[in-house]
């Protein structure tokens, strides 16, 4: 699981290989409750990107986007207007 803070990642389209961009990035944790059926509480450990900036200064489209850090995958969508992307899924 990735740590929460500031770390360096590569960025790529969902479901492509090209164009791969080097980004740095900022990620944080939090845990979120929801209820079953029979009223059992379930709690989830989520992860929140407040930040991507790719490195040379360029900006990123918006799209959906795979955030590559080491061996783990974050699903992204990047919207306009709010500067926090959208964690679609994630293994981080």
């Amino acid at each position: 699981m990735c740590q929460s803070g500031p770390g360096t990642g590569i960025l790529v389209p969902t479901g492509k290989h090209a164009p791969a961009v080097g980004v740095d990035y900022e990620i944080s944790h939090y845990f979120s409750e929801s209820r079953e059926f029979d009223g059992r509480a379930i709690k989830y450990r989520r992860a929140a990107v407040e930040f991507v900036a790719e490195r040379q200064g360029q900006p990123i489209p918006l799209g959906d986007y795979d955030l590559i850090i080491g061996d783990e995958i974050v699903r992204l969508k990047h919207i306009a207007g709010d500067p926090a992307w959208l964690v679609l899924s994630s293994n981080a």
